[in-house]
C-alpha cells in the first residue's frame, strides 16, 4: 500500500544509537490524536554496516506516574549542650500502565539486515478512555500522564537491544457528550453575624450551572438567586473554578491547584441583593415560621427564569478532570458572595467536569484521509480527522526524547519499504494495577519479545466487577456491554442493591446517571421506584437530582411507590425534582 514518505519535520523523530551501527528513528502522521483512534506511523531504519538482527519491535503504551517529596526533621546534641536540627529529604514514586501492547512488526529471516535504509509503516487503534497528555508538579514533587512508542531492532538470542528510541506522542480524551448535564446546586443559608456575634440576619445563596461537562477554552452560564434578609451590604459575588491536582506515592501525597476560570456578577441585575433595615428584618424574623420550603421555591423560580446569569470561560490549557491510581484532577465551581469586614460570606459549590470539547457539527462524522491501512475507528462522534486543540499543560522531555527529537536526514530516500503493519490491539494490556518504584524509571524498559495476552472474565455480575476493576473508563465499558446481546441476560435481571451498586462504581461522578440510565433499559422487569431509590442512597450526592431526571420517565410504578424516592431526596432535591415526579 502507499506509505508516507520521507519527513522533514518535527513529526520524524530520530536517534543515533549504537555507535556507528546506524539510526533509527519513528516518523507520526499526527502529533496528537484522539482517544479511540488510529496512530499511524513509520519506523526509519539507516544502517551504516551489515547487522545481526531476527525483529523489530514495536511498543506502543501509556502510564500515569507520580513523583512525591516530603520533608522530615531530626533534632540531636551539637556536642556543646546545644542541638542541632537536621532536614531529609524523601522521595517516592509510583506508575500504572494505562496501557500497553508489545509487538515485533517485523522479521529478519536470515538473522541480519545489510547496509542501507529501510522503512516500516505501522498503523494501531488507540484504546477507548484513555486519559488526556498532563501535567502537574507541586511540593517537590510532579505527576504526568504520558504516551510513549518505542523502538527495538533486535539481536538473534539475546534479550539487549542494539538499536532503539523512544518518541512521544499526545493523546486528548473523547470529546465529552453533546447532551448537557445542568445543575442546581443546593442554597446556603447563612446566619449574617460580626466578629462581635451580633445578629444581621439571614442570607440565602443559590446558584445554577447550564452544564457541568466544560470542555478545555469552552465557556458555560452561571446563574443565581439570592435572598438577603439581613442588614448587611453585598460587596462581591463572584464564581471561579479551581482545579485540584493530587498525586500519592508511599504513604504520602503531593498537590497542586490553581484557578482555571472566574467571573463577578453585575450586582445591579441581581434580585434580592438590596439589604433590610431594622424594621424589616424584625417582621422577616416574625415570618420565618413559613419554613425553608418557600425560600426555597423562590429560588428555584429565580433559577429556572434564566435570568441573573454570567459567563464562565474555561482556561484552554485546564486539565481534563480525571480518577486514577496514583494521581486526581477535581474541579470545583464556587459562587461566592463578599460582604464587608468581619461579616459571614456565604457560598455553594459543586464538581464540574473539564475535559475535550465535543467537535463542531461539521466534522462530527469520522472522516479517514490516511495513506496506511488504519484499524476500524470507533464510530462516535469524535473527530479524526480534525486536530486536537486546546491541550493542558505540556509534559517535560527526558534528555533522550529531547536528543532524539531532529528531522531525519535531508538526503533520505531510494529506502526499503517494508509492508505496512497493523498492530494487534486485542493483544494489549489495559488498566493494570498501580506500582511504587524507588526510582522515576524510563518508560522505554527492556522486555523480551512477548504478547500479552488479556484475559477476559466471564459474563456474570463479578466478571463485570472484575471489568470494572480494569477499565479506563467506566461507562464507556457499560455501555459497551450493554450493546453486546451476549451480556443481557446479566443486566436483565439486576437486583436494586447491584444495580447501585454498579452505578455507585463508577468512578467519575458526573457519569453515574448515564450509566444508570444505560442499564435501566436492560432490566428485564423494568426499572422500579427500589431500584432508583436504592441508587440514590449509594450514588455521588451531586448528582441525586441528575439521577432522577435520567430515571424517572423510565420507572414502571412511579405512581403508585415514588414515595420511595422522595424519601431519598433532601428538601432543595425535592423542590427540583418535582416536575420529574409527577
Amino acid at each position: 500500500g502507499t506509505v508516507l514518505r520521507q519527513e522533514s519535520g518535527p513529526n520524524a523523530h530520530v536517534q543515533d544509537m549504537g555507535g556507528s551501527a546506524g539510526k533509527l528513528g519513528i516518523g507520526l502522521e499526527r502529533e496528537t490524536m484522539y482517544s479511540g483512534t488510529p496512530i499511524n506511523g513509520i519506523v526509519y531504519l539507516q544502517l551504516e554496516k551489515e547487522v545481526q538482527a531476527d525483529a523489530l519491535q514495536v511498543e506502543i503504551g501509556g502510564n500515569e506516574k507520580s513523583h512525591v517529596h516530603w520533608v522530615t526533621t531530626t533534632t540531636h546534641s551539637d556536642g556543646r549542650g546545644g542541638s542541632q536540627t537536621t532536614t531529609h529529604h524523601h522521595h517516592a514514586y509510583a506508575k500504572r500502565a494505562l496501557f500497553r501492547v508489545v509487538v515485533p512488526i517485523h522479521g529478519f529471516k536470515e538473522g541480519r539486515l545489510l547496509p542501507g535504509r529501510y522503512e516500516f509503516p505501522f498503523s494501531a487503534l488507540l484504546p477507548r478512555g484513555l486519559p488526556t497528555t498532563m501535567y502537574a508538579h507541586g511540593g517537590g514533587g510532579d505527576c504526568q500522564i504520558k504516551y510513549y512508542i518505542n523502538a527495538k531492532l533486535t539481536r538473534p538470542g539475546m534479550m539487549n537491544f542494539d538499536l532503539k528510541t523512544t518518541r512521544p506522542f499526545m493523546v486528548s480524551s473523547t470529546p465529552m457528550p453533546p447532551e448537557a448535564v445542568p445543575a442546581f446546586l443546593q442554597p446556603s443559608e447563612t446566619k449574617v453575624s460580626t466578629c462581635w456575634c451580633l445578629g444581621k440576619g439571614a442570607m440565602t445563596l443559590g446558584a445554577t450551572l447550564d452544564d457541568t461537562l466544560i470542555g478545555r477554552g469552552e465557556s458555560v452560564r452561571v446563574g443565581l438567586a439570592l435572598k438577603n434578609d439581613s442588614t448587611a451590604t453585598v460587596d462581591k459575588i463572584s464564581a471561579c473554578v479551581t482545579e485540584f491536582v493530587n498525586w500519592h506515592a508511599g504513604g504520602h501525597s503531593n498537590n497542586h491547584k490553581r484557578k482555571i476560570a472566574q467571573v463577578e456578577f453585575d450586582l445591579s441585575s441581581i434580585h434580592g441583593v438590596d439589604k433590610l433595615d431594622q424594621a424589616a428584618l424584625k417582621a422577616v424574623r416574625e415570618a420565618a415560621a413559613a419554613g425553608l420550603s418557600q425560600t426555597y421555591e423562590e429560588l428555584y423560580q429565580q433559577l429556572a427564569h434564566g435570568k441573573q446569569r454570567s459567563l464562565l470561560s474555561i482556561s484552554a490549557d485546564a486539565r481534563d478532570s480525571y480518577a486514577g491510581a496514583v494521581l486526581s484532577v477535581r474541579h470545583q465551581l464556587e459562587v461566592r458572595l463578599e460582604t464587608a469586614c468581619c461579616v459571614t460570606n456565604p457560598s455553594v459549590q459543586t464538581i464540574v467536569r473539564i475535559g475535550a470539547p465535543a467537535p463542531p457539527p461539521a466534522v462530527a462524522t469520522p472522516v479517514l484521509g490516511q495513506a496506511l491501512p488504519v484499524a476500524t475507528p470507533v464510530q462516535t462522534y469524535l473527530p479524526i480527522a480534525v486536530p486536537v486543540v486546546n491541550l493542558p499543560v505540556a509534559v517535560p522531555l527526558s534528555k533522550d526524547e529531547k536528543e532524539a527529537i531532529t528531522t531525519m536526514p535531508a538526503d533520505w530516500n531510494s529506502a526499503t519499504v517494508a509492508e505496512a503493519v497493523v498492530v494487534p490491539m486485542g493483544a494489549a494490556v489495559v488498566g493494570t494495577a498501580a506500582e511504587e518504584t524507588t526510582a522515576d524509571n524510563a518508560d522505554n524498559e527492556d522486555i523480551p519479545v512477548v504478547q500479552a495476552v488479556l484475559v477476559h472474565p466471564e459474563r456474570s455480575l463479578a466478571g463485570l466487577h472484575e471489568r470494572l476493576s480494569h477499565t479506563l473508563d467506566d461507562f464507556d465499558l457499560i455501555a459497551e456491554l450493554a450493546s453486546d446481546p451476549l451480556w443481557d441476560s446479566v443486566f436483565a435481571q439486576l437486583t436494586p442493591a447491584d444495580f447501585a451498586l454498579i452505578v455507585a462504581t463508577v468512578g467519575l461522578e458526573y457519569d453515574q446517571p448515564r450509566a444508570a440510565e444505560v442499564m435501566a433499559k436492560k432490566l428485564s422487569g423494568g426499572l422500579t421506584c427500589e431500584h432508583i431509590a436504592a441508587t440514590l442512597s449509594a450514588a455521588a450526592a451531586a448528582y441525586r437530582a441528575a439521577m432522577v431526571h435520567k430515571l424517572a420517565p423510565l420507572c414502571v410504578d412511579l405512581q403508585q411507590n415514588k414515595a420511595l424516592i422522595v424519601k431519598q431526596l433532601s428538601q432543595w432535591e425535592r423542590v427540583i425534582t418535582e416536575s420529574d415526579l409527577k
